[in-house]
């Protein structure tokens, strides 16, 4: 079964890469976004380390990066109330 999420990882990843050759996707947005995934990383790392939410905290992976990433603050605080509602 690894196999075939790791084919589907390949495949996705080679036409994602194909899609953004042709559609002329210029490598400064590659630089901004990857620079904006690490930005939220380094954000989630220091609210688990001060203990903003108390007790709460937010675990750094590939998703919640990507959320907090993609919409800011309010993507923390759609992290925290998920988490605190579902667990």
């Amino acid at each position: 079964m690894e196999m075939v999420w790791l084919s589907v990882l390949i495949c996705s990843l080679a036409l994602l890469v194909i899609i953004a050759s042709r559609s002329g996707l210029k490598i400064r947005w590659i630089g901004y976004s990857l620079v904006n995934l690490l930005f939220a990383a380094v954000v989630l790392y220091f609210i688990n380390a001060v203990g903003v939410f108390g007790s709460l905290t937010i675990p750094i992976n590939v998703v919640t990066v990507a959320v907090v990433g993609i919409l800011g603050i309010p993507g923390i605080a759609l992290l925290a109330a998920l988490k605190w509602v579902l667990l």
